[in-house]
């Protein structure tokens, strides 16, 4: 049921009427302010929610040390990993391996970090890259599409592994591997990528991105779930605001 109401939702967000984009920018009060186009040129409600931002609307942290943020969000939570089962709210867990759909999962990133973000639908929606470094890997994973606010995480079971998802993971030399998990939700019309997967016959198959470039898109706001191989530092605490672009998190020595 919930699928086909997103669906539908979907279908209807691309339906060309510039009265409901305003209407919709005026309800969620969205800040227009850092989009790439003028506020006329919007023809739907998905023009609105897919809209890419001006040309230096983001300052993209460029250090090699540094994580960046892949979206304009709020910080659900961080943390260590420390065994397969994470924590998702009181009393609710869920696992590292099925989320990322890697049952080695647990011994390739145990020490490293995780970080959270809910980005709501007055939020920029588009997610870029935390790092530097080659896409080694990228599967969509079809699911439920159970809704991601607070409520619903507090009251569904492995909410995070039992929805839709796009599992990107990036390579570095220096986090050792990258994971952008893109979790889907109920009125979210569709995850896209923002480059060819697989990759072209002949090409190369290891795609490279910079820090700060496009990964993909949610149609509306949605959960962010990055993962870290490396020990993370996190600078950015429960409830804060953050931009993309903006560092996250610095490396931290392994601890046993």
């Amino acid at each position: 049921m919930l699928r086909t109401v997103s669906r539908w939702v979907g279908w209807l967000s691309r339906c060309r009427c510039r009265l409901a984009a305003r209407g919709m920018i005026w309800l969620l009060r969205i800040d227009m302010a850092d989009a790439q186009k003028r506020l006329a040129s919007y023809t739907s409600v998905h023009d609105v929610f897919t809209r890419r931002l001006r040309a230096g609307a983001r300052t993209i942290d460029t250090g090699i040390d540094t994580l960046v943020a892949p979206v304009d969000a709020r910080v659900i939570d961080s943390a260590r990993v420390n065994f397969d089962v994470l924590p998702q709210a009181k009393g609710k867990t869920y696992s590292l391996s099925a989320l990322l759909v890697d049952k080695s999962a647990p011994q390739r990133f145990v020490g490293g970090g995780i970080l959270k973000l809910y980005l709501s639908p007055r939020d920029y929606h588009r997610v870029h890259s935390p790092v530097t470094g080659k896409i080694v890997r990228c599967v969509y994973v079809s699911g439920a599409v159970f809704p991601v606010h607070n409520r619903a995480v507090q009251s569904i079971d492995n909410l995070y592994t039992r929805n839709e998802r796009l599992i990107i993971e990036l390579f570095t030399e220096y986090w050792g591997a990258v994971v952008v998990v893109m979790v889907g939700a109920t009125f979210v019309g569709g995850l896209r990528t923002s480059f060819a997967w697989p990759q072209p016959a002949g090409a190369d198959t290891q795609h490279t991105i910079l820090k700060g470039d496009e990964l993909g898109t949610f149609e509306m706001g949605s959960t962010v779930v990055l993962v870290t191989e490396r020990p993370v530092r996190w600078w950015v605490h429960q409830g804060a605001v953050v931009k993309m672009g903006q560092v996250v998190g610095r490396p931290q020595e392994r601890t046993l």
